[in-house]
């Protein structure tokens, strides 16, 4: 949409390279080394722009950030990976247990699953 296109452009300084594609809700892993590779003052700008009057192309839901809602869909670029993720189940660098399949955004997972906590206390 032009509203996301130009929230992306405010945040990375350029236009996105090809459609955005991402994995649901924002819920990710980052090792401390992605984390530490973005410059601060990325991080600054973000928070800023949290504040700020949302771009004209967006229609903003009343009481919501735009912003906010369109960073959801940016976290793996921020943290270096391609504009467009391929299917979580196609993704060769993600480990075969998170290959999970996507079937209207959900997983397989059973609710309450432990298996993640599991995986990060190792």
């Amino acid at each position: 949409s032009p509203c996301r296109r130009e929230v992306f452009r405010k945040v990375f300084d350029r236009a996105p390279t090809q459609m955005l594609g991402s994995y649901c809700c924002a819920q990710f892993l980052v090792a401390r080394s992605r984390w530490l590779a973005t410059p601060l003052e990325r991080y600054q700008r973000m928070q800023e722009l949290l504040f700020s009057e949302s771009p004209s192309e967006c229609h903003d839901i009343l009481g919501h950030s735009t912003q906010c809602l369109m960073y959801e869909v940016y976290w793996h670029v921020l943290f270096g990976e391609p504009d467009n993720l391929p299917e979580r189940a196609q993704n060769a660098g993600l480990p075969l247990m998170l290959r999970t399949r996507d079937l209207e955004n959900e997983s397989y997972l059973p609710p309450g699953s432990l298996f993640l906590q599991l995986l990060i206390e190792v």
